[in-house]
């Protein structure tokens, strides 16, 4: 959104930068599950648990400042909890790509394009894998369903605050905080996607003792 809610003088954008503890409390809450657990692969959804801690310090950062570097690295851990959510076990993969695509959000003159659609892309990418690794398991189809429909309605309301954010804020009587929505409805559906790899994770553990 790029007119900026006059809300104080120390924070450029309030809602915005609130609603960023959502991701913070996913990320801790993902990271105390794994711990709990002592799953041997524990490292690989910790790594999107912290890209999610990450997310919401730097994204909260932004909002506050609004300082370009601190949305590249926003950008940066972002797409890193994705990335790490999807290759799950391919180490290597999943780092060769979180780094190709870290390099590219830091390095590129503008970002944001590339960034935005790598996202998306990559979120339909891990819906759908999930989804085809649960088939089996059902205790995880209802939370992909749940990241999906939460997914989709987070990216509904940024996907206004980008093309009618002028229109809200001059034909609403309150600051509909559309982008703050957008981190709201994210947050619950990364929580989802953790729960599911968990879930997914143990499932495969028993098949491998069984077998």
């Amino acid at each position: 959104m790029t007119i900026l809610p006059k809300i104080g003088y120390y924070v450029a954008e309030f809602w915005n930068t609130l609603t960023n503890a959502a991701y913070v409390v996913v990320g801790l809450c993902a990271i105390s599950r794994n711990s709990k657990a002592k799953q041997e692969a524990h490292g690989y959804s910790r790594r999107a648990a912290v890209c999610c801690c990450l997310t919401g310090v730097f994204s909260g950062l932004f909002h506050a400042t609004m300082w370009m570097s601190f949305q590249r690295l926003d950008e940066m851990f972002e797409t890193g909890i994705i990335v790490f959510l999807y290759h799950e076990h391919a180490t290597g993969a999943a780092l060769g790509h979180f780094i190709l695509a870290a390099t590219t959000i830091l390095l590129a003159p503008s970002t944001s394009r590339v960034c935005e659609v790598h996202l998306v892309v990559m979120i339909l990418a891990t819906i759908v894998r999930l989804s085809a690794a649960s088939r089996d398991v059902p205790a995880a189809k209802p939370r992909i369903l749940a990241a999906a429909v939460a997914t989709a309605l987070g990216f509904a309301a940024w996907l206004m605050d980008r093309t009618c954010c002028h229109y809200t804020v001059s034909h609403f009587p309150i600051n509909v905080q559309l982008h703050a929505w957008w981190h709201l409805w994210t947050a619950p559906a990364l929580h989802f996607g953790f729960q599911t790899h968990q879930i997914l994770f143990r499932h495969n553990r028993t098949l491998h003792v069984v077998e």
